[in-house]
């Protein structure tokens, strides 16, 4: 049995993930303090995970160019770039809602609200109980400083479009003096066979924020693949690094939003061992059949 790990590791100096800057004015609030955008965030991108689970099982090793320039590695890019859409739609953006709840079973409710890149509105809402809330708290006999420690357990579901999925969590935080760790592990639940574990550590000290994501993706009772997964934002532009590891071998994918005489595309990095590809992935609507298909070229 082959294990997955999907790795997302946010690393916020005192730029926002997320958020614009510029180099004169750097912000010091991290976004992701906030345990409903964080749990949104892990909840949306679990969901993206489950709908490419299917993909794991096909990835095929990049082989080097064929003579028609037809982009090989598309296979492999083609699975990611729903998740990559909207991650990189809008620089990153997305927008929570906090509602008052239709359903009388969960107190809570959440919306999420992103898009891609053909403009289509994608709404995820997450209805959820905090189940309880425990406080701990600590002193150290050596130099007098006080830990607390809290724990929050989220029960509940999530539904994007006619999909319904069960969401579980825990959430813990432990304060010392002026540092701040966060712990929590999401379960998104498409059914027993078909689910993605979601497992954060955060470490806050001063204007230094660290998010650490390992996603373990199980597709019809088997975890499959492995992935690393890197945000990163320089100048107010995002780019998502992607490493997937097989056979000992790592490949990496960046993918950053570009724009060329009015026209926003992908472009892909794509580095195996010593070799380094780029590749423009170009999203085209066919008017006739009012769809979109995704035109690769090397450059």
């Amino acid at each position: 049995m082959k294990k997955v790990f999907l790795t997302l590791i946010l690393t916020i100096g005192a730029v926002l993930i997320f958020t614009s800057c510029t180099k004169k004015q750097k912000i010091k609030t991290d976004r992701f303090d906030d345990q409903t955008i964080n749990m949104s965030y892990q909840a949306l991108s679990s969901i993206k995970m489950l709908e490419t689970k299917e993909e794991y099982t096909t990835v095929k090793r990049l082989s080097n160019r064929v003579a028609n320039q037809e982009v090989v590695e598309k296979e492999v890019i083609d699975k990611y770039l729903g998740l990559m859409q909207e991650l990189l739609n809008d620089n990153g953006g997305f927008k929570t809602e906090t509602k008052v709840s239709d359903k009388p079973e969960y107190s809570n409710l959440v919306e999420i609200t992103t898009r891609n890149f053909q403009n289509q509105t994608v709404v995820y809402s997450l209805y959820y109980n905090e189940i309880s809330s425990e406080i701990k708290t600590e002193i150290d006999e050596d130099d007098l400083t006080e830990e607390i420690e809290t724990e929050k357990r989220i029960s509940g579901i999530a539904i994007v479009g006619e999909k319904e999925f069960i969401l579980e969590g825990i959430v813990k935080e432990e304060k010392e003096n002026d540092e701040v760790e966060n712990k929590s592990i999401f379960k998104i639940i498409e059914d027993e066979n078909n689910y993605v574990i979601v497992q954060e550590e955060t470490e806050t000290e001063q204007n230094e924020y660290t998010h650490e994501y390992k996603y373990t993706i199980v597709s019809n009772g088997k975890k499959v693949n492995e992935v690393e997964l890197e945000l990163e934002q320089e100048n107010g532009e995002l780019s998502v690094e992607l490493k997937e590891v097989s056979n000992n071998t790592k490949t990496s994918y960046k993918f950053e939003v570009k724009e060329e005489k009015g026209y926003k595309y992908i472009k892909v990095e794509v580095k195996e061992g010593n070799n380094v590809t780029n590749i423009k992935v170009r999203l085209i609507l066919n008017t006739e059949t009012n769809t979109y298909t995704y035109e690769y070229k090397y450059i």
